[in-house]
């Protein structure tokens, strides 16, 4: 074997064992530090004139977290503030106010949180008719245990539709009448799941319009 040849195999063999080491590294499974501030539920339909109450929550993930700052905005022309009640998670108090358009809420805790956690629920009145979009603005942040880095990778919004009493009426009669109709006629087919989905449907399109 000429020495041009030994090199240019060895060279291979050590290309061959490096890829391989990376490749073992790639399969590893990466740790995820990515936090998310979400709200319960995401999804809600009310009459003008009730109230209704939306937790605010955070899950760490994997990330032990010892703060955070949870800005929600709300359509005031459509809803109101009534009370804002902090859970025990985070039991050092910075800031629980509000104003015209959003909700300010600064907390931390001397112990390292970790896991899917209540942060405050926040109850609203409905004052006039419509979709009433709740969002986290860029300002939230849940500073990690470790180095105190922002953990906050995802937030989720949530909505309310906000209706008259008479809107949900005339759609809850106008299902019954079919229904009743299908039933006694024999012709057609109805369940109660199916009514629910297309009064809900039509409320969409109502608020949507």
């Amino acid at each position: 074997m000429c020495y041009t040849t030994y090199i240019s195999m060895n060279l291979f063999k050590n290309l061959f064992i490096s890829l391989s080491f990376l490749g073992l590294f790639l399969a590893l499974p990466i740790a995820s530090y990515a936090s998310r501030l979400y709200l319960v539920p995401s999804q809600s339909f009310i009459n003008k004139d009730q109230n209704v109450t939306v937790e605010v929550r955070l899950d760490t993930k994997d990330a032990s977290v010892n703060a955070i700052s949870a800005f929600v905005t709300y359509p005031s022309n459509l809803l109101e503030i009534v009370q804002i009640q902090p859970a025990s998670t985070f039991s050092v108090e910075a800031e629980n106010t509000y104003d015209s358009d959003a909700v300010k809420l600064s907390r931390g805790n001397v112990n390292p949180v970790l896991g899917d956690v209540e942060v405050a629920k926040v109850t609203f009145h409905a004052k006039n008719e419509g979709n009433a979009l709740l969002s986290f603005t860029k300002e939230s942040v849940v500073p990690k245990a470790s180095d105190s880095s922002d953990s906050l990778q995802f937030s989720e919004s949530a909505s309310i539709g906000v209706v008259s009493p008479s809107t949900v009426s005339n759609l809850v009669n106008a299902q019954d009448s079919s229904a009743s109709s299908a039933k006694t006629s024999g012709t057609g087919s109805f369940s109660v799941s199916g009514i629910v989905e297309t009064i809900i449907t039509t409320i969409k399109e109502i608020l949507s319009s």
